[in-house]
């Protein structure tokens, strides 16, 4: 009905939102790294200005360039160790892909995501590029005003549940999520979660065992092939929205 309509185009907007973000973080590191690939010395003076002075996408990601030998260049320059040629170990791959939230391996304090990009020459994979995002600005970006801003946004990796983005601090993970849902008659819980795990778009109307309410949920993936959007909010406020629209026109 209207009230899923409503909830939808909120949804596809968030998704569109984060959609741009992963493509010129993606477009970004591939334009880089073809420039990348063609220098043979990756720590020449030149390579090292142009890493640290890039900054990638919308939330302003720093470029960062891992070697197997156990050097990175960072923003604030080069650093080593020996414990970096296991990491390196640990992220090389011959596609691109976006890592598990995580602290950073070069700033501790700092909890990271990172688009991750190859760098080859003469098709080999000599190097990996990334765009070093921290989480906070990423809540600010896929914040959304929409229902006055009482809708609320989730976004869940589903390679093992974890939670990339939940304000409330309600549940761990998206199986602790899982179990305080009660599905409406006519929807399968079971049915629901194995869709947002499988990468697809589902719909579930639901109560909590916590509270009496009764919601509205939307889920989609997002660009990257890792991560889905779960956008949930009051059934009540989603029908104020829709006769509010029906009202004005």
């Amino acid at each position: 009905d209207d009230s899923w309509d409503s909830l939808e185009e909120v949804a596809y907007a968030s998704e569109a939102k984060m959609g741009f973000l992963g493509r010129s973080l993606l477009s970004a590191l591939s334009n880089i790294s073809t420039v990348v690939g063609m220098e043979e010395d990756l720590l020449s003076e030149s390579m090292v200005r142009m890493i640290r002075g890039s900054r990638i996408g919308p939330l302003v990601s720093a470029a960062r360039l891992y070697l197997p030998d156990g050097h990175i260049i960072a923003d604030q320059g080069v650093v080593f160790d020996t414990s970096y040629i296991q990491h390196y170990n640990s992220i090389v791959s011959s596609k691109p892909y976006i890592s598990k939230v995580g602290r950073d391996v070069v700033r501790s304090e700092n909890i990271v995501f990172e688009q991750f990009v190859p760098v080859r020459r003469r098709g080999e994979v000599v190097a990996m590029l990334s765009a070093v995002s921290e989480l906070k600005p990423l809540y600010s970006y896929v914040a959304t005003n929409a229902f006055k801003g009482r809708a609320s946004l989730i976004v869940v990796d589903r390679r093992d549940g974890s939670f990339v983005v939940e304000k409330t601090g309600k549940w761990r993970n998206f199986n602790g999520f899982v179990r305080t849902i009660q599905p409406k008659n006519g929807y399968s819980l079971d049915e629901w979660a194995a869709n947002v795990m499988k990468g697809e778009p589902s719909h579930l109307a639901y109560g909590e065992k916590s509270s009496d309410e009764s919601k509205l949920l939307v889920s989609l993936p997002l660009f990257g092939g890792s991560w889905s959007l779960i956008l949930y909010v009051n059934e009540n406020i989603a029908f104020a929205r829709v006769d509010k629209i029906r009202k004005f026109y």
